[in-house]
């Protein structure tokens, strides 16, 4: 589990300055392969936060290649396949987290992988809102 938190940052007379500290578990920074001090991107969709290294070349597949070997395997697969790989590469529990939001709906993984898969309306932009955010 992740947490948010407010930290004092300084103070100047009597104005107090604050900073924002997200508490990440040591498993999920060695499983990224991140170090201490290592410089982060950011992507900000309606009210969700994508970090990703700044070390990582091809943003385009940096989840796809993170999770399951190379990047050219992958650029030679549909939207719908590259998907597939990632959704079954993940594990049970994480299926049931938000991987992006339309029209203020909270889509799941397992949503995701459910409209896909019926090749529904929803499920095409689905993929087309995971390739606009480099996840596929």
């Amino acid at each position: 589990m992740m947490k948010l938190q407010r930290q004092a940052s300084r103070s100047l007379k009597d104005k107090k300055y604050a900073k924002w500290v997200i508490t990440l578990p040591p498993s999920l920074i060695e499983q990224l392969g991140w170090k201490e001090g290592e410089e982060l991107e950011t992507q900000e969709l309606k009210n969700a936060l994508i970090l990703r290294s700044s070390k990582v070349k091809d943003k385009t597949n940096y989840i796809t290649y993170k999770i399951k070997g190379s990047l050219t395997d992958r650029k030679k697969l549909s939207r719908a396949q590259k998907f597939s790989k990632i959704y079954n590469s993940l594990p049970l529990s994480e299926r049931l987290r938000v991987v992006l939001v339309i029209d203020d709906e909270s889509i799941s993984w397992k949503m995701a992988d459910l409209h896909i898969r019926n090749n529904t309306k929803l499920g095409n932009n689905i993929l087309k809102e995971l390739e606009k955010l480099k996840i596929i």
